[in-house]
């Protein structure tokens, strides 16, 4: 079965990316780790170090980067909130509109 380069993918899992179901949309061969990696939103200049295994755990355990961004900027948005509603931002000696920010963060891989 050919799948949709459009759809979601399945979950990756720390097993080995190119074996079972994680297969190549439109080619027959398993998938790259490099493109595992694309599936799990890591930036395409993203360097990996280590050996072949450690790279396939690397991948397979980490959270989509994307998603991991998402959870970040709600929590920061909440902790904000809850920091003005408390007034805890004068006693910091920081101003509401410093700090909290992860946007500036994520994005330096």
């Amino acid at each position: 079965m050919i799948g949709h380069t459009l759809m979601p993918a399945r979950s990756l899992m720390s097993a080995r990316s190119a074996c079972g179901r994680f297969i190549h949309p439109t080619e027959d061969r398993g998938i790259t780790l490099r493109e595992s990696a694309v599936l799990r939103t890591f930036p395409a200049t993203y360097k990996f170090s280590r050996h072949y295994g450690a790279i396939e755990r690397q991948i397979g355990n980490a959270v989509p980067v994307q998603m991991a961004k998402a959870f970040g900027l709600v929590v920061a948005a909440m902790l904000k909130e809850f920091a003005d509603a408390v007034g805890l931002c004068g006693v910091t000696g920081m101003a509401p509109s410093e700090g909290l920010s992860v946007d500036r963060d994520v994005d330096r891989h």
